[in-house]
């Protein structure tokens, strides 16, 4: 049995007292727009990450890496990177940069790049299982890659306000069920839980915050895609640590891998 660290009641109050959590950024706020948005393209999109040094250079890398560049034609604008990834692809690297530059575990950048190399992941996977099920919108598609990207946010929750250990504990081996009966033990309360409060916070819309609060319990449309994306990604994945790496897997889809996941739901 885990030691407990925090009740219940002191880590809902901890985790109420929000002025050291950061907000979401403008950038990201404004590049949710442009994968919402039908017209958007890749001057505008551009124009948004411009000043943003890592994130530009870290499209342009991922746009001259042999899985989008295979004749070796380098580019070096940053419009012609986003076209050749695509807009959508961009838009959705961006704004993964922008949280993982905002929102770091207190134990240093190699937990931080690995969390957000496996939320990244789980939202590229629940997308493309989406795309394979049903026909989505772009505006559904945008909602479920941002559910996917966010599930796991409140375990920065618990380093960042309740336990700057977190990461360090022994049950951080374990995910789904095991690793929030491990966290109840521990803090009184879940990540999911954790990441719903934050999430109301930032005035995300009710399906995503259910979304996070429910994405290991509940058998809705878009909260079991997310689930069946993490599923696959401990399962197949385990151990990505760089976004840029994700997006190098997602280039030629893992389709036998992921319709297994999905014929075990279904079964």
């Amino acid at each position: 049995m885990n030691k407990m660290i925090s009740t219940r009641e002191e880590t809902l109050k901890r985790i109420g007292s929000l002025e050291h959590i950061p907000t979401l950024s403008d950038r990201f706020l404004k590049i949710r727009e442009v994968i919402i948005e039908p017209h958007s393209n890749a001057d505008d999109l551009a124009e948004i990450i411009a000043t943003d040094m890592a994130t530009a250079l870290t499209l342009l890398k991922i746009a001259n890496s042999t899985a989008y560049n295979p004749m070796g034609n380098n580019l070096t604008s940053l419009p012609l990177a986003i076209a050749r990834l695509g807009v959508a692809t961009s838009a959705q690297i961006a704004m993964s940069m922008s949280l993982l530059q905002s929102f770091r575990s207190p134990m240093g950048d190699a937990h931080s790049a690995a969390l957000w190399a496996h939320a990244f992941a789980v939202a590229q996977i629940a997308v493309f299982m989406a795309k394979q099920s049903k026909d989505m919108s772009r505006e559904e598609q945008a909602s479920l890659f941002i559910c996917g990207l966010l599930h796991d946010i409140g375990r920065l929750v618990f380093a960042i306000r309740i336990d700057k250990h977190y990461f360090e504990r022994d049950f951080n081996d374990l995910h789904s069920d095991d690793l929030c009966h491990a966290e109840k033990q521990a803090y009184g309360i879940d990540h999911a839980e954790a990441g719903a409060v934050l999430l109301a916070y930032w005035n995300m819309s009710e399906k995503i915050v259910q979304a996070a609060y429910a994405h290991h319990t509940s058998d809705s449309n878009i909260v079991n895609f997310c689930a069946l994306a993490d599923d696959f990604v401990h399962q197949f994945w385990p151990h990505i640590r760089y976004i840029e790496e994700v997006q190098g897997l997602m280039r030629n889809p893992p389709v036998e891998d992921i319709n297994t996941i999905l014929q075990k739901s279904d079964s």
